[in-house]
């Protein structure tokens, strides 16, 4: 179903229409469409140079802005910051990856100035006040009374001209307008009126003129990638006297990678000083942490391949997999440890360890994948979530066994005798 809302802003601006589509479920769509094809199909259809269509996704917060990219510029200059919009207008509408660009221009009403003669004004006793009150009375809506029904029910009432005596903008002045004397005045008897376009809206941000640009993505392009762009661009074209920030979605991305690093950063130094305290080694940590790069570097493939961006749902399997793959690493090292502790030769013991929980890390790993697949190949309501993340954690794990299964053994031999010479310089006999 749809429905339209007419004038939905506070201005109430009849020439802005917001229309709600609510799609069918997928098996029942025509030739099973993606919800991204019919947003374009949208796009393409209702394309014209007599209107601007932006066609969006509904904001995860309500109220919130249907558009990722937010783009906001200020400056202590507010004219010379308009004179910059058709050209930061223009370069956002050239780039392949951003479409539906909302920008200043097509925010611009057609008002009418009405200029006060003070002179004329003056000799026949009026005053501003006056003069702006009864224009407002007439062609505003002026709220004068509130009227209830016998069902309690409030209806509010407005007062305005008549229709047929505001039809015209030479109407204007002829509003009649009372004196301090109580005699009528004409309006064109002490003003005139002109037309110009300005803003709907005046907007400052940290006590500076602001101008705001919104746009969408398409292709599937990476919200960072355009971001990107559309910041090599501004460098290029504003002075040094202006300010640019990206609010909304690319500011909440750039916060989210930051803790996402953050969070990645103390889980591994968390895990090496777990490690180095149950195996008493300042290096054989690193050895069961060489695991998680070697896990990322499937994660980036995975992505690369299927074509999806590194979102926060990625990041998610990405936490979940360092997990997966420092258990598959500590299995070998662990018993190959053990052996090597026992006095065994240290390659023959990471040799015997690999014997042995090469069916355990096999059937955790291959467990997983299995576990994963219905995820990543899912085609169902929410899969733009879900696969990206099933697919990195599916060639994080293939990747990291294979390579942990090689890497790991080869490196044991060399930093099990490296850590055995150091040892003797901070490690008490035993008795």
């Amino acid at each position: 179903y749809a429905y339209f809302i007419l004038g939905y802003t506070d201005a109430k601006q009849p020439y802005l229409v917001k229309a709600y589509v609510r799609l069918k479920e997928l098996k029942d769509r025509v030739n099973h469409e993606r919800q991204n094809a019919i947003m374009q199909s949208f796009r393409d259809r209702l394309k014209s140079d007599d209107m601007s269509v932006i066609v969006a996704d509904l904001p995860v917060v309500e109220g919130g802005d249907v558009q990722p990219v937010k783009l906001t510029i200020t400056s202590e200059n507010g004219k010379e910051l308009e004179k910059f919009v058709p050209k930061i207008s223009k370069m956002l509408k050239e780039i392949n990856d951003a479409t539906d660009v909302n920008s200043p221009e097509e925010d611009l009403l057609k008002r009418v100035q009405i200029s006060i003669d003070e002179d004329k004004a003056k000799r026949l006793n009026l005053d501003k006040a006056s003069v702006a009150s009864a224009v407002y009375s007439a062609f505003s809506q002026n709220e004068v009374s509130v009227f209830e029904n016998e069902n309690g029910k409030e209806y509010e009432l407005y007062m305005r001209l008549d229709d047929k005596f505001r039809s015209d903008t030479n109407d204007i002045l002829k509003t009649k307008i009372r004196s301090k004397e109580g005699f009528f005045v004409t309006l064109g008897d002490v003003a005139t009126i002109s037309f110009e376009q300005k803003p709907a809206s005046i907007s400052r941000f940290n006590r500076a003129d602001e101008i705001k640009f919104l746009a969408n993505t398409k292709n599937n392009a990476p919200l960072n990638s355009v971001a990107n762009e559309i910041s090599k661009k501004l460098d290029e074209i504003l002075p040094a006297n202006f300010k640019y920030k990206f609010l909304g979605f690319v500011e909440l991305m750039d916060d989210t990678n930051a803790s996402f690093i953050f969070t990645v950063s103390a889980s591994a130094v968390l895990i090496y000083m777990v490690l180095a305290a149950l195996y008493e080694s300042f290096l054989l940590p690193f050895l069961i942490m060489l695991a998680m790069p070697l896990a990322f570097c499937g994660v980036v493939i995975g992505l690369f391949i299927s074509g999806n961006p590194f979102s926060l749902f990625v990041m998610v399997g990405v936490i979940l997999l360092f997990g997966m793959v420092g258990k598959n690493a500590i299995l070998v090292v662990d018993f190959a440890n053990h052996f090597a502790n026992s006095g065994m030769e240290a390659n023959e013991a990471v040799k015997m360890a690999a014997k042995k929980r090469l069916r355990a890390v096999l059937m955790t790993t291959f467990a997983m994948i299995f576990a994963m697949l219905p995820l990543a190949l899912s085609r169902g309501a929410g899969y733009e979530a879900n696969s990206p993340m099933a697919i990195s954690i599916i060639f994080g794990l293939i990747s990291s066994t294979l390579l942990s299964l090689l890497v790991v053994p080869v490196l044991f031999a060399w930093v099990y005798n490296l850590d055995k010479f150091i040892r003797k310089f901070y490690e008490r006999e035993r008795i």
